[in-house]
């Protein structure tokens, strides 16, 4: 096998072996790196109790139960991350994506489908993509079986059978298909037919973020229904008048309420808000709903005001759902992203007609295509700028858990402090999060800040109803009573 220095051909010259060793070095780095991080969390997760504000409140047996499963994950993300280096190690090395291309685009430059070199292009880059997703849809199956079958499982949280597992892969390959042909269609043409411009990069920019607006749109109304069922909470339903009220009292333009099956797959609970201008939509897991009424299953003598403070709960994690609404956060993270996309592609646009860049890694001219294939281009623009994109993604989770500090102060001043704090709590027994996060791995990775530091934040005593936390251990009580029988 050809190690790194051994892989050149007589041909290649000293820049591009340099330009491929560059290439590693960033992938190796950047691997490093976060398994420096994943190791520094590793001790974290294994600390002996948790942290002093919340060690009244989940028990020796929960808290052993979360590091468990926070342990296993982080086996697997350890295992999976040295799997993946030298994977595209290998890929790079060998030049196995070059052969691919290579194999596409002779097919594509003989084929009666396309009469233009553009078309030409536009048919080997499809070719490509579907080639490629299919051998990561085999490859990562195995992965993704162990994660949702075996760990998820493990500790109660998958609810999927094998059936439905694959029905969701086929789903996505059928809606990979119907996308992503235009897509790649309008990316090519985007630089091709505006080659000579200087804006030509410009509207390739354009062209991706029409796309991402439109799947904003496509999304939550054609594409998730296809995995999920949404059916409207009833209008009787006092939970929907209580959400209706807050949503009037923000001013929200609130048109439909739905409830979500996500207990067909896990057991981990969300809610999520949707929409353009006036027509917007508010989405509940049933497992959040149930999460909350598991609280009060035992108290019938009170079961109309459990009910009223069971809403409760529900409404003040919309509050801050609606907080994120408030500050505009997602158009400010769009914005935001928009921009970074914009410089990132003039980075593009610098590389795009090296010859020397494609000819390093493999990619050679085919007569009937274009020299410098588009989506080859952008490929290898992906594997220099490794370096950027961690710093950005350290910049976007650093902006997140200011948003989140800020989305939780907008429930706060709505009055819903006390509740969003034990909502948090609920959900982190539920989710059995782990209580502590090293700040290295947490500032680069987490998009969240830490629930200590939430709770703190709103003012509250995470402890300072007792008839809460009494609650929340026989909630958890009951639960394991209900995972030893499963496996009894």
């Amino acid at each position: 096998p050809p190690p790194i220095m051994a892989m050149a051909r007589p041909s290649t010259t000293t820049t591009s072996l340099s330009l491929v060793v560059v290439a590693l070095v960033f992938h190796w780095c950047q691997f490093l790196f976060e398994t420096v991080l994943e190791f520094r969390q590793r001790t974290a997760i294994r600390k002996p109790s948790p942290p002093a504000a919340l060690r009244s409140i989940f028990d020796e047996t929960w808290y052993k139960a979360s590091q468990s499963y926070a342990l296993d994950r982080w086996t697997y993300r350890l295992i999976h991350s040295v799997y993946s280096t030298f994977e595209t190690h290998l890929v790079i090395s060998y030049e196995l994506m070059p052969r691919v291309w290579n194999a596409c685009a002779t097919w594509a430059a003989a084929s009666t489908y396309a009469v233009t070199p553009t078309a030409k292009e536009v048919l080997a880059s499809i070719a490509f993509v579907f080639l490629l997703t299919l051998v990561s849809v085999v490859k990562d199956a195995p992965w993704g079986a162990y994660a949702t079958f075996v760990i998820e499982a493990k500790h109660g949280f998958n609810k999927q059978t094998v059936r439905l597992w694959l029905m969701d892969k086929v789903k996505g390959l059928g809606i990979a298909c119907v996308l992503v042909p235009p897509i790649i269609a309008a990316v090519v043409a985007s630089i091709r037919v505006f080659a000579s411009s200087a804006y030509a990069v410009t509207l390739l920019w354009a062209v991706i973020m029409a796309f991402q607006l439109l799947m904003v749109f496509l999304y939550p109304n054609f594409i998730a229904p296809l995995f999920n069922k949404y059916d409207p909470i009833p209008e009787d339903s006092p939970l929907r008048a209580d959400i209706v009220r807050l949503a009037e009292k923000v001013s929200y333009p609130l048109q439909k309420l739905y409830v979500v099956d996500g207990s067909k797959r896990s057991a981990h609970a969300n809610a999520y808000l949707y929409g353009f201008g006036k027509n917007k939509r508010i989405v509940l897991y049933d497992t959040l709903i149930k999460g909350f009424a598991e609280l009060n299953e035992e108290d019938e003598a009170a079961k109309d005001q459990d009910e009223s403070r069971n809403n409760e709960h529900v409404c003040s994690v919309l509050a801050h759902e609606l907080g994120h609404w408030n500050h505009s956060h997602v158009i400010k993270l769009m914005v935001m992203s928009s921009a970074l996309l914009f410089a990132q592609l003039q980075g593009y646009g610098l590389i795009r007609d090296s010859s020397v860049l494609f000819e390093a890694f493999g990619y050679h001219d085919h007569a009937g295509l274009p020299p410098k294939p588009v989506l080859i281009g952008l490929l290898l623009y992906q594997l220099f700028s490794v370096p950027v994109d961690a710093f950005l993604g350290f910049l976007s989770n650093l902006v997140s858990r200011a948003f989140e500090y800020q989305a939780d102060q907008f429930a706060r001043t709505l009055g819903y402090a006390k509740e969003l704090a034990q909502s948090l709590l609920v959900l982190q027994q539920s989710e059995k999060g782990s209580l502590w996060m090293d700040s290295w791995y947490g500032a680069y990775h987490s998009s969240h800040p830490e629930i200590a530091q939430r709770i703190d934040a709103l003012g509250v005593v995470a402890d300072s109803d007792k008839d809460f936390v009494q609650k929340l251990k026989r909630r958890e009580v009951a639960r394991r009573s209900g995972e030893d029988k499963k496996s009894a």
